[in-house]
């Protein structure tokens, strides 16, 4: 089996800089992509693969590409990360196989404990974080009800 690998498309570095901090004791392969063409190549060999997937500049390919990912590699883990808080995308996402979307109000500094779930789910025993609940299931939480104003009986 190969070595976990995490690929990040996003068109610059910063946020894949953050995250290789984040992880820099973990044996983990980290790969910057920046064409939809390198990410499904790089995702040909079996492995435990993340793919964390930054959108905003050009959302019909990136979400054409999140769609491929499901379809052709349906065993990757695909965290999507917005700017954006639409929850028309984060619906959209959710339904062409984001396994996370991470977008307003949700802290962008919980993207590294989501990685590490989904690599444990991914491959237990490659450093993940143990114990943790894969956050493949996980949904944002729904929006607070609005108070009607007389408290119910």
């Amino acid at each position: 089996m190969r070595s976990p690998q995490v690929l990040i498309y996003d068109t610059d570095s910063r946020l894949s800089g953050w995250l290789r901090d984040q992880f820099q004791d973990r044996k983990w392969t980290w790969r910057e992509v920046r064409s939809p063409e390198s990410c499904l190549r790089l995702l040909r060999h079996a492995g435990p693969n993340v793919v964390v997937l930054k959108v905003g500049l050009d959302l019909q390919a990136e979400m054409r590409l999140l769609d491929q990912l499901g379809r052709l590699y349906p065993e990757t883990r695909t965290v999507l990360v917005s700017d954006l808080d639409n929850p028309w995308l984060t619906s959209l996402a959710w339904d062409l196989g984001a396994r996370y979307v991470l977008s307003p109000p949700q802290p962008r500094e919980q993207l590294a404990e989501i990685v590490a779930g989904l690599m444990s789910a991914a491959s237990p025993g490659h450093g993940g974080v143990g114990g943790s609940p894969s956050p493949g299931t996980i949904k944002p939480p729904s929006p607070p009800e609005q108070d009607q104003g007389a408290p119910t009986p």
